[in-house]
């Protein structure tokens, strides 16, 4: 079926991947994330250089090179994530220990520790990002707030060892609260997202798939072996209308639409077309049993007895019209077929089935023109 995809199907497909995708963004953003702070480790790594602190410099020059490898791999790999953060991570607790012991220009270095715990759950998953956050806060308790302190090359002020734990102790508190936050939007998006899908492929009224669903589900099932189209019209749906409203109409069209998908196997779908007229799709059923199918499903709502307000009832007749053996036929030609027969079953006096199957009629070609079951159309 080549039919050009709605605004609102294309819109919802987009949306997933925005918002389900949180493997896909989470390595987009670690490219990203892992290419800036490589050039920032080039440049931090020339001032070092140029300042004559080499032993700064080679660490962020090897810094470059790993943020820059990691990048490179996410981009030509995308099953490495996990590797690559587990990597990165333990570089970076181990560069904040040599921060932390070094204390770098007048002890300026460990301010990057606040870095690296804003930044981790944006590159990260929550659990290893907490992992790290945890395993960052007690490498500076530790190293400052325990003996461990006499140890460090670089000796801090009083001041400094009790309110920086405490600074950082907040940017962590900060960056959880923020996730939380954000994890907390998303998954109302997804769940928002799930609403709009189902309102964007459900019939309103009936519950059941409309014409949009129709075209996502026979382009994924087409190829998948023959389909068989019934539509099916409720006869004389006008007069119940004009006698009853059109809030019984619509109740009756919601049974009907019930009783329809509890008569079918769970692989056939239901669809509204429109107004009164149902598609029931059935893929991979023979013409007898596809003929069996549609005349039980006329029998058992010609049966069925529709319940109203103040106790009334409301008996209804559908007419169907079929084809089957639609394997490598154009969906829209199918669909036409499928209505000429219904037509030919109203004719013949309402609550029929009238079924057609494809397979066993020529289809020939002649100056241009298509022959199928006697009718003849232009070539497209």
């Amino acid at each position: 079926m080549k039919e050009s995809k709605s605004f609102s199907s294309i819109y919802l497909d987009r949306w997933d991947d925005i918002c389900v995708d949180e493997k896909a963004r989470l390595r987009t953003i670690n490219m990203l994330f892992y290419l800036a702070i490589g050039v920032v480790s080039l440049a931090l790594s020339a001032i070092n250089g140029v300042g004559g602190n080499y032993g700064l410099m080679l660490i962020t020059l090897l810094m470059f090179a790993v943020f820059v490898v990691m990048a490179l791999l996410l981009l030509l790999r995308r099953n490495i994530l996990k590797i690559s953060t587990v990597i990165v991570f333990s570089g970076a607790w181990l560069l904040s220990g040599f921060f932390l012991y070094t204390g770098g220009a007048e002890g300026f270095s460990p301010v990057w520790l606040c870095v690296f715990a804003a930044f981790t759950f944006l590159i990260a998953d929550r659990m290893t990002a907490r992992m790290f956050n945890i395993a960052l806060l007690f490498q500076v308790f530790v190293m400052l707030l325990t003996p461990l302190y006499g140890m460090l090359d670089f000796q801090y002020t009083q001041s400094f060892r009790y309110r920086f734990p405490v600074l950082i102790s907040f940017v962590v508190l900060c960056a959880w609260i923020s996730e939380l936050v954000r994890s907390q939007t998303q998954k109302r998006l997804v769940e928002m997202n799930g609403k709009l899908r189902l309102h964007a492929f459900t019939d309103s009224l009936t519950g059941v798939g409309n014409r949009y669903a129709f075209q996502r589900d026979v382009e994924q099932e087409n190829n998948a072996g023959s389909l068989s189209y019934a539509v099916v019209d409720v006869d004389h749906f006008k007069n119940i209308n004009d006698a009853y409203g059109h809030t019984v109409g619509d109740g009756v069209l919601r049974e009907l639409a019930g009783i329809l998908k509890d008569h079918i196997r769970p692989l056939d779908r239901v669809y509204r077309w429109g107004g009164e007229e149902f598609v029931v799709v059935l893929p991979r059923i023979d013409h007898e049993m596809f003929e069996s199918t549609l005349q039980r499903l006329r029998k058992t709502i010609e049966e069925a007895a529709f319940h109203i307000e103040n106790g009334a009832v409301v008996h209804v007749t559908i007419s169907i019209g079929g084809v089957s053996g639609c394997m490598g036929l154009d969906v829209n030609e199918c669909i036409k077929q499928a209505d000429k027969c219904l037509y030919r079953a109203k004719q013949a006096g309402r609550n029929r089935v009238d079924a057609v199957n494809l397979s066993h009629h020529v289809v020939l070609t002649l100056n241009g023109a298509k022959i199928i079951n006697g009718d003849i159309r232009p070539e497209q």
